[in-house]
């Protein structure tokens, strides 16, 4: 298998940079990422790259310098404070700075290579805590074979100061591609970055060693300093990107190039026997998903490796389904939906549906449709979907729980997700809208699910499986067994009304069935049935153009949108 995440992206064009009398860097280097050795029984072993137990160079040596030699320039002050702008100009200049290197045949060209690290350094956005790490100990690396420079040692050094100067212009040119990333082209490309840079990092060490420095150097380990850096770029980054439009609403080509990170991973976590380096992989995997909602390319989930239930009984459930506690990565706590009242004789049948469902709704990405990460088959006698834990659960509870909370909104909320569905290249259609699958995130958004469990179930009307309790929400043409974005638009009238009243549809009729006969003869909810101060004027009005008998002369979910939108300002304002 190729390096991992090496295709996701072509780097970007460089962002300006000044005039520097380096010379011109060389291509953007490829990544260094988990290797993959074959064994000679043709079995994988990924192998990660384990931080040196090196030190952290000191521009004080004890040693080195010989007596009565003029005291060698400071490269740490002389780079404080500079910029991209200002960095070809300053006391960095290889005509002027690089002479006071002159004692050291060739090392003053590593002087200039420095000044593009630094002047590269100065326009890394992201990431930066590991850059400045590896801009740093470059310095004082080079402060140190400076300082323990002896003349007697030309002619068997200078073959390693060539290599030094050489390992500082690969620097420069990482530093040159980090500081051309985008936000999302950081994000992606994290782990590279890392792994760039920690190897670097050590072929510095080895570069001490061959000038015999590594004992003369404060024993202060940068591998310490290095995964402290590491974790707060990741977690910059995902402050940063959270919540913004580029991971929100993924266009086609970052979201192929998440597909492919996380699809390589995947790889590489099923490959990988349990133990820490199989949790690191997961870790990994848990960080792009935090921050992205994208589930697995694979969706077929293994159990003990990607999922796992919990506990011996489930934590609720309906007359349709049963909800269990599962962990995802073996860190973080998911909810599993197992289908109830299935026969043995019935398995494959329903295991083939659910695959056709998954496929879809795994694709799917949007803030307002609970993303759904694939379906289990090998963890108990029934087969499980997996999704993201809501604690608030679904909405009918949570404004139950939580009276004040504004439900126009919620309300508003599942039609972007119907919008989002609706106007798909190949739309969508939810045919399953109603309080109980509209699941409530964290932060209070509601998150269309279910879409396509009548599919799964088959037929809306079969008994056993017990969806007579949808009839209160469901189209009069879906009778006839056809469901279109009209039906849609019915169900979420439906729902509104249930969800800003408190009652379901037809709250006085107790038999489902008998609400089709209803609906079939031209009945709709009675407003007078519903005690609320806000079923009334333009909301009532949009319900009503919902439930038209004629699904072509139902308002479009665009046309929806736009009226709640309305609505809902000015009843903030009333």
């Amino acid at each position: 298998m190729g390096n991992l995440l090496s295709s996701c992206f072509k780097p970007s064009a460089p962002k300006s940079a000044p005039a520097s009398s380096a010379s011109a860097p060389a291509p953007a280097p490829a990544f260094p990422t988990p290797q993959i050795h074959v064994s000679s029984e043709s079995s994988e072993k990924v192998q990660f790259p384990t931080p040196s137990p090196a030190p952290l160079a000191s521009s004080h040596l004890q040693a080195g310098t010989p007596a009565g030699s003029p005291p060698a320039p400071s490269i740490r002050s002389a780079l404080s404070g500079i910029s991209a702008t200002d960095a070809a100009s300053s006391v960095l200049d290889a005509a002027a700075f690089g002479v006071q290197f002159a004692p050291v045949p060739g090392l003053a060209a590593g002087v200039t290579v420095l000044q593009g690290i630094v002047a590269a350094f100065a326009r890394v956005e992201y990431n930066k805590e590991q850059c400045q790490l590896l801009r740093d100990r470059s310095e004082e690396c080079l402060q140190a074979i400076n300082e323990s420079w002896k003349p007697e040692d030309e002619s068997t050094l200078a073959p390693a100061v060539n290599k030094f100067t050489e390992l500082l212009t690969e620097i420069r040119t990482s530093m040159e591609t980090y500081a051309s990333y985008t936000r999302f082209e950081s994000f992606i490309q994290q782990f590279n970055i890392a792994g760039d840079v920690e190897k670097k990092l050590q072929r510095l060490d080895h570069t001490l060693a061959a000038f015999g420095l590594a004992a003369a150097m404060n024993q202060h380990r940068w591998s310490q300093d290095f995964a402290a850096a590491r974790e707060k770029d990741s977690k910059n980054l995902g402050e940063v990107l959270k919540g913004q439009e580029e991971i929100k609403n993924l266009n086609q080509e970052n979201r192929a190039a998440l597909d492919r990170v996380l699809g390589d991973l995947q790889t590489l976590l099923r490959q990988q026997a349990p133990g820490p380096a199989q949790d690191r992989i997961k870790s990994k995997i848990l960080t792009i998903q935090n921050i992205s909602n994208v589930g697995l390319p694979e969706t077929n989930l293994l159990s003990k490796i990607e999922c796992q239930k919990i506990g011996s009984e489930p934590i609720a459930g309906t007359s349709t389904y049963e909800i269990w506690v599962g962990q995802w990565m073996g860190q973080q706590k998911v909810a599993l939906k197992v289908l109830r009242g299935l026969r043995v004789e019935e398995m494959d049948k329903y295991k083939k549906r659910c695959e056709r469902q998954v496929s879809i709704w795994s694709k799917l990405h949007n803030e307002y449709i609970l993303p759904l990460y694939g379906i289990c088959s090998d963890d108990g006698p029934f087969p499980y979907l997996v999704s993201p834990w809501c604690s608030n659960g679904d909405a009918n509870r949570y404004l139950k729980d939580k009276p004040a909370v504004d439900r126009l909104k919620i309300c508003l909320d599942a039609a972007y997700g119907l919008r989002y569905l609706h106007s798909l290249p190949e739309p969508i259609i939810h045919g399953a809208m109603k309080g109980s699958n509209i699941l409530i995130s964290d932060d209070g958004k509601a998150l269309l699910a279910d879409f396509g469990m009548s599919n799964i179930i088959e037929s809306p009307f079969t008994q056993s499986n017990g969806p007579g309790a949808s009839f209160r929400w469901m189209a009069p043409e879906i009778q006839g067994g056809k469901y279109t974005k009209g039906c849609d638009i019915w169900a979420w009238g439906m729902t509104t009304l249930e969800l800003v009243s408190g009652k379901q549809p037809f709250a006085s009729i107790k038999m489902p069935g008998t609400v089709l006969l209803k609906v079939a003869q031209g009945e709709r909810p009675d407003q007078k049935e519903y005690d609320s101060t806000v079923l009334k004027g333009n909301l009532w009005s949009l319900l009503q153009s919902c439930w038209h008998k004629d699904p072509e002369k139902r308002p479009s979910i665009d046309v929806v949108v736009k009226k709640m939108e309305a609505i809902l300002e000015a009843h903030r304002h009333a």
